[in-house]
């Protein structure tokens, strides 16, 4: 875990903040010498990446991305693509070439739809909420490790959004998680305001209550700034139901929580496009990152339920 471990010790904690239930321990530092990069939502506006189904008839678990920019795609583990004949949701972070067509592995977040919609395909504002996200990494992982292939438990992640409205008592035509987010935008503004990134930030840890749910952590302060807003509202979305004081672990406590997320042996297999994926499991929890030219563009570790 050479990179990450590089990546780890470039970082510092700074003193959490507080939104509803919510708690976050801001991540400092990063590097600042990673390639040029586009993310998904300044290539789709700007017309440089197209996201389409791999054929007429498409097939679930793959979608075709087109990156016609001069600067390599990044993809966020999790991220959403909004239309198609389905919404989905990347099953992990990549970095596409400049000048590709890549076959991307994802999920399924909209079971009773099968069709194409009129409008363009777009990003997601959100990223697939935390609790589904841990439980997709993991499954991803497992398939890479048994299988070499990057497919997750699609049953599971229906299941899990299914869970998710009949929880909040809420309904979608197509069971797309991207209505939960929907009926739940207004109420998400205002803790997004107060977890707004701060000068050098890299990553985030966020809990709920006095539970750690997760850690992100990007290559680049800049990196980060820029994925922040739709990354924070996958934990909001699975901390907002809940009426708990947060009351988060000291400094020293979450300095050794993150070390032992991200402790362990990792296996690595060859990430689509450019790099690696690794991927790791301790008695803390679960993890993969994006490594690629030496440099970790990203990590992210979930604490096990």
């Amino acid at each position: 875990m050479t990179a990450i471990s590089d990546l780890l010790m470039t970082t510092r904690l700074g003193e959490p903040i507080f939104s509803g239930s919510a708690f976050l321990y801001p991540i400092m530092g990063g590097h600042d010498d990673l390639p040029p990069l586009v993310t998904l939502d300044e290539a789709i506006t700007a017309h440089v990446a197209v996201v389409t189904e791999t054929s007429e008839s498409g097939a679930v678990p793959e979608l075709a991305v087109a990156n016609h920019s001069t600067c390599a795609l990044f993809v966020l583990d999790g991220e959403q693509v909004i239309g198609v004949k389905q919404n989905r949701t990347f099953n992990l972070s990549m970095l596409l070439p400049p000048k590709s067509n890549t076959v991307v592995p994802v999920s399924c977040l909209e079971s009773g739809r099968w069709s194409m919609r009129h409008g363009a395909v777009r990003a997601g504002e959100h990223v697939h909420f935390a609790q589904g996200r841990a439980n997709k990494l993991r499954s991803v992982s497992e398939s890479l490790m048994s299988g070499g292939n990057y497919s997750a438990d699609q049953g599971r992640v229906w299941r899990d959004i299914d869970a998710k409205f009949d929880a909040a008592c809420a309904m979608s035509p197509t069971s797309a998680e991207a209505d939960f987010y929907e009926q739940r935008r207004e109420r998400l503004q205002p803790h997004l305001s107060d977890f707004k990134p701060k000068p050098d930030q890299c990553g985030a840890l966020v809990g709920v209550g006095k539970s750690i749910i997760g850690v992100d952590l990007f290559g680049s302060a800049a990196l980060y700034d820029r994925l922040s807003s739709k990354l924070l509202k996958s934990y909001l979305l699975d901390t907002i139901e809940i009426e708990v004081k947060p009351e988060p672990p000291r400094l020293d406590e979450v300095q050794a929580k993150i070390l032992s997320l991200f402790r362990g042996s990792d296996r690595r297999f060859p990430a689509p496009g450019i790099g690696e994926t690794h991927r790791w499991s301790s008695a803390a929890g679960s993890g993969a990152a994006l490594v690629a030219d030496g440099r970790c563009l990203h990590a992210v570790a979930f604490c096990d339920a």
